[in-house]
């Protein structure tokens, strides 16, 4: 995704792109999407809280 993104120029669009796609991403991890209508603010509180019951829930040994 960020392959050559030392030589271009950054602009809004390529900004507006890659915080779609942030954005997209953190709704597959939550499992909601643009049909559920959750609102793009409420999903990183939601990403924040399922990391933090997975760790409690299933340990990384």
């Amino acid at each position: 995704m960020t392959y050559g993104a030392e030589t271009r120029a950054e602009t809004s669009r390529t900004k507006q792109l890659f915080s779609t796609v942030e954005m997209y991403t953190l709704r597959v991890i939550v499992g909601k999407t643009k049909v559920d209508r959750v609102r793009n603010s409420d999903i990183p509180p939601r990403v924040t809280l399922f990391f933090s019951t997975l760790s409690t829930t299933c340990p990384i040994e």
